[in-house]
């Protein structure tokens, strides 16, 4: 077992990585990842790395053209140097939300650190391998039905920004799981048969069950595995989740995110760490978004302090106008929090939301004290 801090890039960096051109094809890029049974590709622009592009980045676009140039497309990433460590990597990763990130040394591409590389070292680093699944997993996963259609469980990745949904039967039970990449596949390849023979403006839309393409043996756990066990299930597998059971029902799951989001809480920092994902309007939004979350982080501190919060706002439109679903998830050292609100306006959702981290960390307080009377 390893220290995290001692721990440098150089040691897990992948050298064996996807380029494409930033001119090529949305067409070309999709068949390269297929055929490596990757998700993720570094986008170069002569000899250097101009951005990096994903089946989630593709996906987010919506309708976009098979022809269309990935550089269109692309995003700009952070990078690492090699003498960064374990933290610094994972810090890169959850912050930047993206699956890939380019590691440069005077101006060379050595290679790249990608979700993957991080979850192989886990097993080996002391603070996070032996913590326990709970602690970490998202609580109350999003689920889809058997029969709900693959457009629909999209919308619901998109909507929660996760990766990979439980599937269950209609009494709950879990009965598979089906990953974005699954979805990606099958959506671009039904647009590249009708760039490349069908007449696409005749084609009548087909609904695709989830079940169809979905994983019919899931990988699941008890609550009480730990980090270490779970990232070895993940490398094993070649999965980026792990769901969380209780009998033949999921309470939770372990994504490669949150794994990296715990290691990431590991880095030395002041205050807490903010990060606002899905809003769409204009900067003053989130001066007015970071204000309201900056009066009651000071609340909380009092009481526990907060290492990570991560906001993610959903807009829903409809006749009426746009309603707003807000996520927060709250990590501190000792436990991780979770809180959901829905509103017509934004600002009162999120206060809500809010009140709602509040009232839970007071009611932990209040059990602690609860327990440290009695004789």
């Amino acid at each position: 077992m390893v220290k995290a801090e001692l721990t440098k890039v150089r040691d897990f960096l992948e050298k064996d990585f996807e380029k494409i051109d930033r001119d090529e094809s949305i067409s070309v890029l999709t068949g390269k990842l297929r055929r490596k049974d990757i998700q993720e590709a570094v986008v170069i622009d002569g000899k250097r790395p101009a951005g990096v592009i994903s089946y989630d980045i593709l996906m987010r676009r919506g309708n976009l053209p098979m022809s269309a140039k990935v550089g269109h497309f692309m995003v700009s990433p952070p990078t690492l140097a090699p003498d960064n460590n374990f933290i610094d990597a994972c810090e890169a990763l959850f912050s930047s939300g993206l699956r890939i990130i380019p590691v440069e040394e005077k101006g060379k591409l050595e290679g790249v650190v990608t979700r993957r590389s991080v979850i192989r070292v886990v097993p080996r680093i002391d603070e996070i391998a032996s913590i326990k699944a709970r602690e970490v997993m998202s609580h109350r996963p999003v689920v889809a039905g058997e029969k709900d259609d693959i457009m629909k469980v999209k919308s619901i990745m998109v909507e929660h920004d996760i990766k990979a949904v439980p599937v269950v039967n209609e009494d709950g039970e879990l009965i598979g799981v089906v990953g974005l990449k699954d979805i990606a596949e099958t959506v671009l390849r039904d647009k590249q048969r009708a760039t490349y023979g069908d007449a696409s403006g005749n084609r009548e839309k087909v609904n695709i069950p989830v079940k169809s393409i979905m994983h019919v043996h899931p990988i699941f756990v008890g609550p009480g595995k730990t980090l270490g066990e779970i990232a070895k299930l993940m490398i094993d597998n070649k999965i980026g989740g792990i769901i969380i059971t209780e009998g033949k029902k999921p309470v939770g799951i372990v994504h490669q995110i949150d794994i990296i989001e715990t290691a990431a809480n590991l880095a030395p920092r002041e205050g807490v760490y903010v990060q606002i994902s899905g809003v769409e309007e204009a900067g003053e939004v989130y001066d007015e978004l970071y204000e309201l979350i900056e009066k009651s982080m000071k609340k909380i501190v009092e009481i526990i302090p907060p290492r990570i919060l991560n906001v993610h706002v959903v807009h829903h439109h409809d006749r009426e106008g746009i309603n707003y679903t807000i996520r927060l998830r709250m990590t501190t050292e000792k436990k991780t929090y979770y809180a959901s609100q829905d509103d017509w306006n934004i600002f009162r959702a999120l206060s809500m939301a809010l009140e709602d981290l509040e009232r839970q960390v007071k009611k932990d307080k209040e059990k602690y004290m609860d327990a440290r009377r009695k004789p």
